[in-house]
C-alpha cells in the first residue's frame, strides 16, 4: 500500500489595503507622500484627508482638504504627493472609504516662522550681504551703500 503525502505550504497570503504617510510630521510646506498597497491592480481608489476642526458649539466635525481618486498600479500600489503648504497646524488622518482597515495620520506643526500658505523653501533664512562696485566710495555702512546706490541708480549727477 502506497500512502501519498502532500506537502503544503500556506496559502498566498492577500495583503490587506494599507497606507503610510512619510515623513509623520512637519511644518506648513512640508510635502507629505501617502503611499499605499494591497489595493486591487489597475484600479483607482479614493483618498480623503481631513481634519476635526472646532466648531461654534465648542465640538468638532470633519474638515476635508483633499478628496481624490488615485491610480492603482499593476502591483496594488500608489503614491500620493500631499503638499500642506495651506494646511493648519494639525493632525490630520488619510482614510480610503474603499478600504475600511487603510488609515493613517500625519501632523503638520508650527514651524518656526512658517505661515500657512508660504511653502518651505528650506532656506532657513539665509541672506546675502551687498558688496559696492570696486569703485564705490562708500565706507561699508548700511546707510553708506544706501547713497551710494541712489546716487549710482537713481539719480546720476548728484
Amino acid at each position: 500500500m502506497l500512502l501519498l503525502i502532500a506537502l503544503v505550504g500556506p496559502a498566498a497570503a492577500v495583503a490587506a489595503p494599507g497606507l503610510i504617510v512619510s515623513p509623520t510630521a512637519g511644518p506648513p510646506g512640508t510635502i507629505f507622500t501617502v503611499t499605499g498597497g494591497g489595493f486591487a491592480a489597475q484600479s483607482t481608489v479614493r483618498i480623503i484627508v481631513f481634519y476635526l476642526a472646532r466648531n461654534a458649539g465648542g465640538g468638532r466635525g470633519q474638515q476635508d482638504v483633499l478628496n481624490r481618486q488615485v491610480p492603482v498600479a499593476a502591483d496594488g500600489s500608489f503614491a500620493l504627493a500631499v503638499d500642506a503648504a495651506t494646511f493648519v497646524p494639525e493632525t490630520y488622518h488619510v482614510v480610503s472609504p474603499d478600504a475600511t482597515t487603510a488609515l493613517a495620520d500625519f501632523a503638520v506643526t508650527p514651524g518656526a516662522g512658517a505661515l500657512p500658505g508660504l511653502p518651505n523653501t528650506g532656506g532657513g533664512g539665509a541672506h546675502r550681504h551687498a558688496i559696492p562696485a570696486p569703485d564705490s566710495p562708500v565706507s561699508g555702512g548700511v546707510a553708506d551703500h544706501l547713497i551710494w546706490l541712489f546716487r549710482t541708480l537713481a539719480a546720476p549727477g548728484l
